[in-house]
């Protein structure tokens, strides 16, 4: 797999406040496959423990294959990237991005385009969803229903 999640956002554990990581939130922008072109942040909202997660690792292959025809790969293999778990108990607090910015073809400019992609928290909490839309280009709002 190319690339792994950074927390951008973190949460302290004594306090439950969080804080933007600079740092690492510069390491992923200030790589060479970003450099001048425009950033296009796809996140994905939803309540908590709805696949948040699962459903951006699906968007990591399909990236790191470049949208082969085979890109989903083996399904016998394990889907890796963003931490992710069945069951009740949540595994992302924060925000992370992906490492390795992906560049794509802005088909009407003809211009790449460095795309990120964003894993949150889940929440009921429209004040989170909203922040969440604030930061993203371009926003994915996951739903499970059992």
């Amino acid at each position: 797999m190319s690339g792994h999640p950074v927390a951008i956002v973190v949460q302290n554990k004594e306090t439950r406040e969080f804080a933007l990581d600079e740092a690492a939130l510069r390491g992923v922008l200030l790589r060479p496959e970003v450099g001048d072109k425009p950033v296009c942040v796809v996140a994905v909202a939803g309540a908590f423990r709805t696949g948040k997660s699962f459903l951006l690792n699906f968007l990591v292959k399909y990236c790191v294959n470049e949208g082969s025809p085979n890109w989903l790969g083996d399904p016998s293999q394990p889907l890796e990237g963003f931490v992710w778990s069945r069951g009740m108990e949540g595994q992302t607090a924060g925000i992370y991005i992906w490492s390795k910015p992906f560049t794509i073809y802005d088909k009407p400019s003809g211009k790449e385009v460095a795309v990120i992609l964003m894993d949150t928290q889940g929440t009921f909490d429209t004040q989170t969803s909203l922040r969440v839309c604030l930061v993203g280009s371009y926003l994915l709002y996951q739903r499970q229903q059992d």
